[in-house]
């Protein structure tokens, strides 16, 4: 025993000499010297392969799917030492600090993964090298989504949850265990910035406390109260001016129904929805006309990078008799693209502009959200309606608004899949998009990383990884509107929790994002 622990406080000694030269220290895990090549790159799961990552993403850790008794692995690039594992099972646990000091040595550079494998016999094969690239931009550190079941009519625990991308932590920011069992969603960040947002509650059946927006600024909490005698209806989609304490939001009453057959039951459309202002210093709405028309469905709006325009979605209500269900006429529902100017010095609102129409694509267009530089809008497009994600038909398409006149745009082919693609965001660098796809399984949505270089040219996309490669295997949650931001939300629960119930709160200024 007295040997053993002299043994491994020597390895200790070395090991922290040759971090304090600089050098990476690995012990000597075996990497076969003799192995037969097998002429095929090896199936591993997540598919970690020819995809473009950050520089500062957590490891990419994977497993294996080729049978064998023992498994080595070797992640080489252009600068440093390598990194070395060795493992009994094929599971592979990438050390964070080396993979860390790895990609932040090679920055635009490319990343090989080489693969070896033992067979019962004693005899080794080593695969074709994987070969990845490391982006020169980050990605925005934080990303911040909802945690929900395959919920129909009923949900029971849900929160918005925050990971730091850069390793596997995960630490709640709101649970709806915390408040009585009600609803909260619809999160939205000025620019990518964590320390200034607003998210929606709503109550439960019971309606213990009032529903409505949350305002946070620098850690002080406000409860907006937006349902006026004007409108019963709650905020919804929202999106934050980029310069001034303003927010648009969507004013909808939405509700569900389900199909008899068919391998996505559940519906849900939009009996009213109408777009407004909210002065988050004041709580006090305003609109114009044009984007609360009643005989239209507007939605999903989304500021320009500048602030002068407003894009969003609007559609023609349904027609439908008195006597008819509500949900008559769902499937008709096409939204066009729109946008109309602002401004900001004297609050008027221009005449509103089509930017593209249902009618030539044949799809409805939901959620465009503006690159921060200007250059591009990122949509989808789906059979009908405001509700994607229940749609295995979503795509994601991306609009080149440089362009003068007709905006040129496309699908993107590289990262869309036979199931829903939805619920996408920007990085605050414009060079990375995460969105919820529901790849794989139909059922549940899991974020997926995507590369867009300078060009708009996007790369195969990953799944967010976990510490534990098989993790989506058996999390049976979803994902839901994944958003990217720079930093974490430092706000305390409790603070949000004080701003929700009775007596926690009312419609209080919130000062003006600076």
């Amino acid at each position: 025993m007295k040997r053993r622990l002299c043994y491994l406080g020597l390895a200790c000694l070395a090991a922290a000499v040759a971090a304090s030269a600089g050098y990476q220290w690995c012990p000597d895990v075996g990497i076969p010297a003799v192995a037969e090549a097998v002429g095929r790159k090896p199936r591993i799961r997540p598919d970690y392969t020819d995809t473009v990552i950050p520089p500062n993403i957590a490891p990419l850790n994977f497993a294996i799917e080729e049978p064998g008794v023992a498994y080595r692995v070797r992640l080489h690039a252009g600068v440093g030492p390598g990194i070395e594992i060795a493992a009994g099972g094929p599971s592979i646990a990438i050390p964070q600090d080396a993979w860390r000091t790895l990609l932040a040595q090679n920055r635009g550079g490319r990343l090989g993964i080489d693969v070896y494998v033992e067979q019962p016999a004693g005899r080794w094969s080593r695969f074709e090298t994987i070969t990845n690239s490391i982006a020169a931009e980050d990605i925005d550190s934080y990303l911040v989504y909802r945690l929900l079941g395959p919920v129909f009519t009923n949900w029971g625990h849900l929160g918005i949850y925050q990971r730091h991308l850069e390793t596997f932590q995960e630490s709640p920011i709101l649970r709806n265990t915390s408040f009585q069992g009600g609803c909260v969603n619809c999160r939205a960040f000025p620019a990518g910035r964590p320390e200034h947002f607003s998210l929606h509650v709503r109550p439960p059946t019971s309606k213990p406390f009032a529903g409505g927006m949350l305002a946070i600024h620098e850690g002080q909490v406000a409860r907006i109260a937006t349902q006026t005698a004007a409108t019963s209806r709650l905020p919804t989609y929202t999106s934050w001016h980029p310069t001034a304490p303003l927010a648009a939001t969507s004013l909808t009453r939405a509700e569900q129904f389900l199909h008899g057959a068919g391998a996505e039951v559940r519906e849900v459309y939009d009996l009213e929805s109408d777009l407004a202002l909210i002065d988050v210093r004041t709580g006090v709405m305003s609109s114009t006309p044009a984007i609360a028309d009643p005989k239209r469905l507007e939605t999903f709006p989304g500021w320009s990078a500048d602030g002068r325009y407003l894009y969003y979605c609007s559609a023609p209500s349904p027609q439908r008799s008195p006597t008819q269900p509500p949900h008559v006429g769902y499937e008709s529902v096409r939204h066009d693209l729109m946008r109309i100017r602002y401004d900001v010095e004297d609050g008027t609102w221009g005449p509103p502009e089509l930017v593209l129409a249902a009618a030539k694509t044949g799809l409805s267009i939901n959620e465009p959200r503006v690159s921060p530089d200007g250059r591009f809008l990122l949509f989808c497009m789906t059979d009908h309606g405001a509700f994607p994600v229940l749609q295995a038909d979503c795509d994601l398409y991306l609009m080149d608004l440089t362009k003068d006149g007709e905006f040129p745009y496309r699908p993107l082919s590289r990262a869309n899949s036979d199931e829903a693609d939805s619920w996408h965001c920007w990085s605050s660098n414009a060079r990375w998009i995460v969105f919820s796809s529901k790849r794989g399984t139909g059922l549940f949505a899991r974020p997926h990383i995507c590369y867009l270089d300078s060009a708009g040219n996007e790369h195969k996309p990953f799944v967010l990884p976990q510490a534990d490669p098989l993790f989506y295997d058996s999390f049976l949650k979803t994902y839901n509107v994944p958003e990217l931001v720079r930093g974490p939300v430092e706000v305390a629960e409790e603070s949000l929790v004080r701003a929700i119930l009775p007596g926690g709160g009312e419609a209080s200024p919130v000062p003006a994002a600076r």
